[in-house]
């Protein structure tokens, strides 16, 4: 592998890491908890937090992730 890819996948790892940091922070950080789109009460009412990602990531208040 070339320096330059090394330092080109080192860089998106730092990118990775840090956006998963800040998703994983705990509600007391100041994390806004909220839905990001609408419906999402209702996909939570039908179990859909258990069964698709999707859901998880945009509906993180009605699933309880926060």
């Amino acid at each position: 592998m070339q320096f330059s890819n090394v330092s080109m996948i080192l860089a998106i790892l730092s990118i990775v890491t840090s956006n998963v940091s800040k998703a994983c922070q705990p509600l007391y950080s100041g994390m806004v908890c909220a839905d990001m789109i609408g419906g999402c009460l209702a996909y939570s009412e039908r179990g859909y937090c258990n069964t698709e990602y999707i859901v998880r990531e945009y509906c993180k208040k009605s699933c309880g992730l926060c």
